[in-house]
């Protein structure tokens, strides 16, 4: 599309503006990869005490930290790096001196520490010191390097990279995207992601961007609730990890682990195949190596992880004819091969006193032979693919004391991501051959030699952000603290994906014996595509201003604002702008003023940051064509897409507003227990919905907010359509009851449990219905037809509601080198669904419900224990550990995913409906018991 020069004016005047924004702040997000410790000093009669010297030092810190107490006796120690073994040194005027050990300080959270010094020249030593209690009202749920050490960890590749453990945060359940947890009732691709500063999610889809193993993380938290307005996360949740660095001390790690099939228990077959055995094996070697490159100034820390794994799979897929019943087996025999190499390293520099910054590079390069074309095939070698995948990134992170009440956290960096499948056959063989597909059976089945689908894709970001952070002096009113920044991303997305042979090919009805003969079928549907290249950009922009107001000692008051702009711009179509204000504001109170209780109370309105995906509905020259050919006569040519969507004049974005009471109580010195009740509601859904062209009578597409917003376009389908209604308001609500407890490694053990009682309805899943899957973000086709039939039964549990959870991970070290540690996992099943198609020969597309959503029954609850022990030995100077892991220990293969499907496709309504005999059976399980043994040298 050829932009008007006035749209090309505003977009330089907002690049501008930032630019601005850039020099005023002498740097480049928020306080996402730091912490920060505030608190009063109390004089002996419980007066704020001024001019008190507060000195914060650890290991995590590389030196010290200064604060003095201003004239209400508040200090601020902001940007410091997560860790458990600070200390800090109180000296009054006079001589008093107060000092505290083991103080915890976690990424992205404001803690609060009172000091209480004493008379004259008292001196005072507590050790073991724990009470740090978060000033904001969110939650987050913290792993450390300490405690996932302790941790037996098998991702869904069998591989050991951190997705896993983001499954043990309060409300997390499985998305049915691998890696991409749906957390308070989001799905599995609004979550923001972020490593040291860096957001990593994948600027299409809304997934995650990057594997990397978890040796080389120093903290993981799930931040789902109460998220500030200085922090850039979406309707989901906030997820942040942190990396490790060097420090003045030479240090050193070579890991290795193993797992296989000769270690796992016998996996149950499923009711649509039966295996003969899948050998494999899953291998991961790896090391790091951190020091000093310039003592007290220049460190490094630098680690690669290789990853291999090959797996055979042998048995065989069973059909079932829809028509006339028949049972069908079709063998299978290949090899998948997986090679992964993550890597990562930091330079960190300190300058001078106060100013730090870190340069981080890391990326998960991938190269995979697997077997991607169509699922089940009478042609074997056609499904043989060749991916190449990964990704390499790099953020570079400054945190400055710019003066005693001016502090600056900034980062800019870069995302570039590849994904590339092609048929094994590089040359004209794999490319030239179509595919052929019959959908007389339960499932589609391939009868020719062709691949399907080829995909050549790039995807890149450019980030920069800033915030400074600006306390002045405290008076009559109380003490504040402001928060001012920005973030600027810029995505681009190349892409060609089309078919191999140029065409795919559907046929149903067979009438003579020879299945791969086209003739022998009634009726053939050819697809094929316009232009299959496509390239798109996209922009998010924000502003934020916050105050954290403390009226008085134990009451803090958070206030926000964020400002935020989403802009798509198509190759050669239209574009979408979207501008939103989210406001979000807390009140927390320490009701036992000792800085170990927190009653709190949030409200937010969030809004979606919207991936690129629907880029590719605007643009224009991607039109997909459908000829219907029955008995070898073309009686119908389908055009979809041939016109680009457009946005609809006041097209809002999607938003849901939030509220949340927690209650959070420290008992001794490391043992928190807290509740917390949560509510969110889906404010507007951003949608394709389409419309009915008079002059063609082709289906078109726009984007807008259904069921809020109206069009005499929408009325364009009375014509043909002979239920047509108008949309119902868009509705997902969520709502639960959390008890929390925490207790942080210290006298040899941790233990972090979580139980949620939660319910989950509505009418859409407002981003990936696992339970009517289709990974296109703001352009399914659940919004696009305005029929009855569609609306009925859409509202009811939608897929990933889980009205019980509970989750526990534990360890303790023993005196002479042993640990054991261990997690526990419980879910109630998530609701089942009876879908059927639409008539493929009637106006309309989709997927229809047979009785309200969810009410089909349940999955069967699952309980998961995965179990670690570990013997650490001596040796000159070094520790050797071996290891050894028991993932799902009590083998309870349970369903995990079952056929939904109530009826078989037909061709119009005039047929009668056929029940699918295969609803309700089981087409996948949870993986058997599987043990892995490993060991690390570290020196």
């Amino acid at each position: 599309m050829i932009h008007s020069a006035q749209s090309e004016a505003g977009k330089v005047r907002f690049v501008v503006l930032l630019l601005l924004a850039f020099m005023v702040f002498q740097g480049l997000a928020a306080q996402t990869t730091v912490g920060s410790l505030s608190g009063f000093a109390f004089s002996p009669n419980g007066t704020p005490q001024p001019g008190v010297v507060v000195v914060l030092s650890g290991p995590a810190l590389q030196g010290e930290r200064t604060a003095v107490t201003d004239a209400g006796g508040r200090f601020l120690l902001p940007n410091l790096p997560p860790g458990t073994d600070y200390r800090l040194l109180a000296t009054a005027e006079e001589g008093a001196r107060l000092s505290l050990s083991d103080i915890v300080i976690t990424s992205g959270t404001a803690s609060t520490l009172n000091v209480f010094l004493g008379a004259g020249s008292t001196e005072i030593t507590v050790d073991g010191f724990r009470p740090v209690t978060p000033r904001q009202a969110a939650v987050p749920a913290t792993l450390t390097r300490e405690e996932t050490v302790s941790m037996p960890v098998l991702g869904e590749f069998q591989d050991r990279s951190y997705q896993t453990l983001l499954y043990f945060a309060p409300t997390a359940t499985h998305s049915r995207l691998s890696g991409n947890p749906a957390v308070g009732g989001a799905t599995g691709i609004e979550n923001v992601t972020v490593i040291d500063g860096l957001t990593l999610n994948d600027p299409v889809t809304g997934t995650f961007g990057t594997h990397l193993n978890h040796a080389f993380l120093y903290e993981l938290s799930t931040e789902a609730f109460g998220v500030e307005a200085s922090k850039g996360t979406s309707t989901g949740a906030f997820i942040n990890l942190l990396t490790r660095s060097g420090s003045n001390e030479f240090h050193g790690e070579v890991f290795g682990w193993t797992t296989g099939a000769g270690w796992t228990a016998r996996e149950n077959s499923n009711d649509f195949e039966i295996t003969e055995g899948r050998p494999w094996r899953a291998v991961d070697a790896g090391f790091s190596v951190s020091g000093p490159i310039v003592k007290d100034r220049l460190w490094y820390y630098v680690g690669a992880n290789p990853y291999f794994k090959n797996e055979e799979d042998r048995g065989q897929d069973v059909l079932q004819n829809t028509r006339d019943g028949r049972v069908f087996g079709v063998a299978y025999d290949y090899d998948k091969t997986w090679r992964t190499t993550t890597f990562f390293g930091k330079l960190t520099y300190r300058p001078r006193d106060g100013h730090s910054l870190e340069l981080s590079l890391f990326g998960d390069p991938s190269r995979q032979h697997l077997n991607e074309g169509t699922a089940v095939t009478l042609f074997p070698e056609s499904r043989k693919s060749r991916r190449l995948q990964g990704s390499a990134n790099a953020v570079l992170r400054w945190t400055a004391t710019l003066s005693p009440r001016l502090f600056l956290d900034a980062h800019a960096g870069a995302t570039h991501r590849r994904d590339d499948l092609k048929p094994w056959d590089s040359g004209a063989d794999g490319y030239g051959r179509p595919l052929y597909v019959s959908q007389d059976w339960d499932q589609d089945l391939g009868v020719s030699a062709g691949f399907g689908r080829f995909t050549i894709d790039d995807r890149r970001t450019r980030q920069i952000g800033a915030a400074m952070t600006w306390t002045p002096e405290g008076g009559r009113l109380g003490s504040h603290e402001w928060l001012a920044g920005f973030e600027a991303d810029l995505a681009t997305w190349s892409q060609t994906s089309g078919y191999t042979g140029g065409f795919f090919v559907q046929l149903r009805k067979q009438i003579s014996p020879d299945l791969t003969d086209p003739d022998a079928y009634q009726e053939l549907y050819v697809n094929y595509l316009q232009d299959p290249s496509i390239r798109e950009r996209g922009f998010y922009g924000a502003l934020f201003l916050q105050d954290r107001w403390n009226p008085v000692e134990d009451v803090t008051v958070t206030a926000g604002l964020r400002w935020e702009r989403n802009r798509l711009d198509s190759e050669r179509g239209n574009d979408l702008s979207l501008t939103n204000l989210s406001p979000r504001a807390a009140v927390s109170w320490d009701f036992t003023g000792d800085d170990r209780s927190k009653l709190s109370f949030s409200w937010g309105r969030y809004y979606e940051r919207v991936p690129l995906y629907l880029s590719r509905v605007l643009d224009a020259g991607h039109a997909t064509y459908k000829d219907t050919y029955v008995n070898g006569v073309k009686t119908a040519h389908a055009i979809y897409s041939d016109v680009p969507a457009f946005a609809l004049g006041g097209v809002k974005n999607q938003s849901q507003d939030e509220w949340t009471v927690t209650l959070q109580h420290q008992f001794g010195s490391n043992l928190v227990l807290g509740a917390r009740a949560v509510y969110r509601d889906l404010n507007r859904l951003l949608e394709t919905v389409g419309y009915v062209d008079p002059s063609t009578g082709a289906i078109r597409l726009m984007v807008m907010n259904p069921g809020h917003q109206s069009t005499p376009l929408l009325e364009t389908w009375r014509s043909v359509l002979p239920d047509y209604v108008r949309f119902p308001k868009p509705r997902r609500r969520y709502g639960a009851l959390e008890l929390l407890l925490d207790k942080r490694f210290a006298d040899r053990w941790f233990l972090h449990a979580n139980y949620t009682w939660s319910r989950l309805r509505g009418n859409t899943a407002a981003g990936y219905d696992r339970g009517i899957p289709e990974l296109a973000p703001n352009a399914t086709k659940e919004w696009d037809i305005p029929s009855a039939a569609w609306i009925a039964n859409r509202y009811g549990y939608l897929p990933t509601d889980r009205t019980h959870q509970f989750k526990a991970v534990a360890g303790y070290r023993f005196d002479g080198g042993l640990l054991v540690g261990g997690t526990l996992r419980f879910d109630t099943g998530r609701p089942m669904y009876k879908i059927y198609d639409w008539p493929k020969k009637e106006v309309g597309y989709g997927k229809l419900l047979q009785v309200p959503r969810g009410t089909a029954g349940r999955l069967p609850s699952a309980l998961t224990l995965n179990l670690h022990a570990e013997y650490t030995f001596q040796i000159k100077g070094s520790t050797l550990t071996a290891f050894v892991d028991a993932f799902n220990a009590l083998n309870d293969q349970v369903e995990f995913r079952v056929e939904e499907t109530y009826y078989d496709t037909r061709s119009t309504y005039s047929e009668p409906l056929r029940r699918n005999p295969g609803w309700g059976k089981t087409r996948s399980r949870t993986e058997p018991r599987a043990l892995a043994a490993g060991f690390r040298w570290a020196f």
